[in-house]
């Protein structure tokens, strides 16, 4: 009897195992702000790296931006441009969703050069996946851009109005296939293995003086970051459910034998 009742606790065990082993693969809420507490989340590091300052405000669910004050430039990588840079760090994680949801308006300007962009990165500093909005030309309204390691993807210039929004959805599967999506329809499809540990949002501008007029930034607006994803399992203490069964035999053993 004591034997029979050793097997049932053993089996209900296991059971408990194999279900929070399960559930560690189930995905995670990782990163998400909608931006409604008129306070910007400690968990952002703000980089001012490539900026002094900017000016922003949280408010309704709204991040909104309206200076870059680039007196700090940087001079590689495509010319002259300024950006401040929110950014999360938190522990690897392999297949992920990002939903983000943003807007921008360059105040009827095409000297209005601003970008605003989301990045999901692995340790080594490599885009897994990127994309948003950017205007690199003084004559023309912006851009769709998309990233997937080092294969970009940038729309054209004027692509988009001076002015508008996008819902943007970044993804990748258990067998490692990233998709972007732009308001629900694929811009760049691809495959990465890299496990991400931080995401970036920037805000800035490309800047110049034409004679005429300079370029500015304007305003960008982020309504909704939700990134969601597997992460990487933690060795546990927590014996395996085979090791507990082997465990359990053993035990059933010892007490048959003192009968």
């Amino acid at each position: 009897m004591k034997a029979k009742k050793l097997l049932v606790i053993i089996r209900d065990l296991s059971f408990v195992v194999v279900f929070l082993a399960s559930a560690a693969l189930w995905a995670d809420t990782i990163v998400y702000d909608h931006f409604n507490d008129n306070n910007l989340d400690s968990n952002w590091i703000i980089d001012y790296s490539y900026a002094d300052g900017w000016t922003y405000s949280e408010t309704g669910t709204n991040l909104s931006v309206t200076d870059v004050s680039s007196t700090i430039y940087n001079s590689g990588g495509g010319g002259t441009w300024g950006q401040a840079i929110l950014q999360q760090n938190f522990n690897p994680v392999t297949d992920f969703n990002l939903g983000f949801n943003m807007s921008w308006d360059s105040q009827g300007s095409n000297s209005c050069m601003q970008f605003l962009r989301i990045y999901l990165m692995s340790d080594a500093g490599t885009i897994v996946g990127g994309a948003g909005y950017v205007d690199q030309s003084q004559v023309n309204s912006g851009m769709r851009y998309s990233q997937i390691g080092t294969v970009q993807f940038y729309a054209g210039s004027g692509d988009l109005p001076l002015s508008g929004s996008a819902s943007i959805n970044i993804s990748r599967d258990t067998n490692n296939d990233v998709d972007i999506l732009w308001n629900g329809a694929s811009i760049l499809s691809g495959e990465n293995s890299e496990e991400i540990t931080k995401i970036l949002l920037t805000f800035g501008f490309y800047w110049g003086d034409f004679g005429y007029t300079q370029s500015f930034f304007g305003t960008g607006q982020v309504d909704l970051i939700s990134l969601e994803g597997t992460p990487v399992p933690i060795e546990s203490p927590i014996p395996e459910p085979t090791t507990i069964i082997l465990i359990g035999c053993a035990i059933v053993g010892l007490v048959r034998r003192k009968k």
